[in-house]
Parts: C-alpha cells; sequence; structure tokens
C-alpha cells in the first residue's frame, strides 16, 4: 500500500503531467479552470489530495468514482444497447468545458468482464468513443490538458505474479516516488 507521503508526491507528479500535457499553451491553469478527476474505489485517498490541491490553486475540481467490477458487471450482463449508450444529462456540457483531466486507474479486478459478450463492450465503447473525441479536439486546441496513472493493487499484483508489497515497491521506485521531489526527476526524462 501507498503511504501518504506517496501519494502526495504521485498528485504533484500527475497535476505537473496535466500541465506539461497543455504545455504548447503554456501549460497554465488559472482560477476557476474545470479538472475533471476520475477514479477507482481503491484510489480514494489519491482523490482526496489531488482534490486539496487543486482547491488550494483556485480551480474547480470535478470528482467522479468509476464503476466498480459490479457495478459494471451488472450493466454489460443486463444492460440493453440503450443503457451501454446512455450519457447522462449535462455529460457532454462538462466534457465540453474542462479544462483537464486526471484519471486514477486502480482496478479490483482484471478479468470481470472476461466473459461478457464482445458485442456489448463494443456497444459501451460507443459511447466512450464520443467523449474521446470532445477530449481529442479540446486537447487538438491546447485548452485540456489529461493526464492518468495506474494505482497497485491486489489484481495488478496477482497478474504480475507478485505480492501486492513487491509490485508497490516496483510502482514507487519507477515514478521516483522515493525521491523527495519526483517532478525535478520526472522534468529531467
Amino acid at each position: 500500500m501507498l503511504k501518504r507521503i506517496h501519494l502526495e508526491r504521485l498528485a504533484d507528479i500527475l497535476i505537473w503531467g496535466m500541465k506539461k500535457a497543455r504545455e504548447g499553451t503554456g501549460g497554465k491553469y488559472k482560477k476557476d479552470d474545470i479538472i475533471l478527476v476520475q477514479y477507482h474505489q481503491p484510489a480514494l485517498k489519491l482523490a482526496e489530495i489531488i482534490f486539496g490541491k487543486l482547491i488550494e490553486a483556485g480551480i474547480n475540481p470535478v470528482i467522479r468514482p468509476m464503476g466498480t467490477p459490479s457495478l459494471e458487471l451488472a450493466l454489460f450482463e443486463r444492460g440493453n444497447n440503450d443503457q451501454l449508450l446512455f450519457l447522462a444529462p449535462g455529460t457532454k456540457e462538462l466534457w465540453g468545458s474542462l479544462n483537464g483531466s486526471i484519471k486514477l486507474v486502480a482496478p479490483e479486478s482484471l478479468t470481470h468482464l472476461s466473459h461478457v459478450d464482445k458485442n456489448k463492450l463494443s456497444v459501451s465503447a460507443k459511447a466512450g468513443k464520443i467523449m474521446q473525441d470532445i477530449i481529442f479536439k479540446r486537447e487538438e486546441e491546447g485548452s485540456l490538458g489529461w493526464t492518468l496513472t495506474y494505482l497497485p493493487t491486489p489484481a495488478q499484483a496477482k497478474q504480475a505474479r507478485l505480492s501486492l508489497r513487491e509490485y508497490t515497491e516496483q510502482f514507487i521506485y519507477a515514478c521516483y516516488l522515493n525521491v523527495e521531489n519526483p517532478v525535478i526527476k520526472w522534468e529531467e526524462i
């Protein structure tokens, strides 16, 4: 499990990465910009830290949890095509107004959808493409920067054939979370 200091450093890296993605426009975020922070449940603590840092910077974070394996299974096993394509009212407007996005991927399962009808997965991907198109357009305009990270979870460690402790140690080392100011290290790359 990542310690608080590692989460703080990772939050700094992710915010830096989001700014770096907008480097063509100076990478600056201004007061009242809107940043979406999406997270899987195991990444909640990191989402809370990022939220606080964005608030301190005068930015408006929008926090959105991502689906759990149980929620995803319910949708793909019992949902019809209209439900698979459904976008909540205001979704396109939100995505069209974003100045940044940080996604915290911490899957609790890597195989829970392995038995799902591939056609259903394909239908759902069409709804995701609508959001991707908005992001790519705003990114090309220089009005949106984004970044993401995967956080160590038991499911990922198992897939890598490592203990969670070993997997987490490798993650800490790979992201320079063992360094006092990892953003400086990332700048050197």
